[in-house]
């Protein structure tokens, strides 16, 4: 709650961003709305993005880890956003991250995405099982921030669910994760 206000300032005067959204939970919603920030932003519950799993329910699957099912969770709402998104792409940004300088996020019609050195081999046994394929950068995609289109999302979110016995896409997932050790999946990755 503390770091936001800079966050949405960060972004709202990198010029990169025409709407702010904060994902919050229901019960803090009002206390995120109540932020005194001279910026325009909007607050969205996150039950309102996913209805079918909450905090709880991760943490029910992740055994050991439970303590990483809001990490988890997160991601699960940053990409689930796309099935409420009402413009072509959207830019997910942790929030913690403050904008330093204006991200590029398209060149010439095409979205730009931020490699790093990251490998953390995990995610990418998670993306096999949920995909079928094997890597094919050699570079990493974590990042702080990512451009989604949202058509792309929702087709491989549809593509992942059909992995699910339930048809859900966060149960085919969490169904991949070994849990061998606390972090085994990346949205960033993923995308």
């Amino acid at each position: 709650v503390d770091i936001i206000p800079h966050v949405v300032r960060s972004l709202n005067d990198s010029g990169q961003a025409d709407k702010i959204i904060i994902i919050c939970p229901a019960n803090q919603v009002d206390l995120f709305r109540s932020l005194t920030i001279n910026y325009n932003f909007e607050v969205i519950a996150e039950d309102l993005i996913i209805s079918q799993w909450d905090i709880a329910r991760v943490k029910s699957r992740l055994g050991k880890f439970e303590n990483r099912a809001g990490w988890y969770y997160q991601q699960f709402l940053k990409l689930a956003y796309c099935s409420i998104a009402e413009l072509g792409h959207y830019v997910i940004w942790d929030a913690d991250t403050v904008c330093l300088d204006a991200p590029i996020f398209e060149i010439e019609g095409k979205f730009v995405f931020t490699p790093s050195r990251e490998r953390h081999e995990p995610y990418y046994s998670t993306l096999k099982k949920l995909t079928g394929s094997d890597i094919l950068s050699e570079r990493s995609f974590i990042s702080q921030y990512m451009v989604i289109d949202t058509t792309i999302c929702r087709e491989m979110l549809s593509e992942i669910a059909t992995r699910s016995k339930t048809g859900d896409w966060i149960d085919a997932i969490m169904s991949c994760l070994p849990l061998n050790c606390q972090s085994e999946f990346s949205e960033y990755e993923t995308y």
